[in-house]
């Protein structure tokens, strides 16, 4: 989430860009020396920044499974009034059950009308259980991984993921996409 990230994405002809930033109280510090002002702030001023570019701008909120929620409800608020079509929660630790997982995207999506990404890490064995119950509390878009290939322990495998979907009411079945650098 800087200026300096958003002109190298345009340099490479890039439309859409993912800008993330940190939104847990421990990893803002941590990262970034500030706090959620500055945090709020930046989404602001960055998230406008790349819309004038033109690009299409998704949020990504690093260790969202972490923040406290009203703070996010406010981080997904900045990211609309800026501009961004998209807000990305990530299970960074992968410490969410699928229980929570449901009941933080059904919050989020009562307070949204942007497209809400489910990124979920399998540190636990259930990023695909936690992806299905995003999509069904009302994720609009699942971050999965293909073949088995993704960060750390790992994000929800792609074909998991589909099988499972089928299996939700047709009107929550969702977009899924890979997590990968190549998208």
């Amino acid at each position: 989430m800087i200026k300096f990230d958003v002109d190298a994405a345009l340099k490479t002809g890039l439309i859409r860009v993912n800008l993330s930033v940190p939104v847990s109280d421990r990893q803002m510090w941590v990262k970034l020396r500030c706090g959620r002002q500055e945090v709020i702030s930046r989404i602001h001023r960055i998230v406008s920044y790349a819309r004038e570019q033109g690009l299409s701008v998704c949020v990504g909120g690093e260790d969202s499974s972490r923040a406290d929620l009203g703070f996010l409800v406010q981080v997904t608020a900045a990211a609309a009034e800026a501009g961004a079509h998209r807000f990305r929660f990530a299970d960074t630790l992968g410490v969410l059950d699928p229980f929570s997982t449901y009941d933080i995207l059904q919050h989020l999506r009562k307070e949204t009308d942007l497209e809400l990404e489910f990124h979920g890490h399998d540190d636990l064995g259930l990023a695909t259980a936690n992806t299905l119950a995003a999509i069904r509390g009302g994720a609009t878009h699942a971050s999965v991984c293909v073949l088995g290939l993704g960060e750390r322990a790992g994000n929800a495998a792609l074909e998991e993921v589909v099988a499972g979907s089928l299996r939700l009411p047709a009107g929550q079945r969702r977009s899924i996409l890979p997590s990968s650098p190549i998208c």
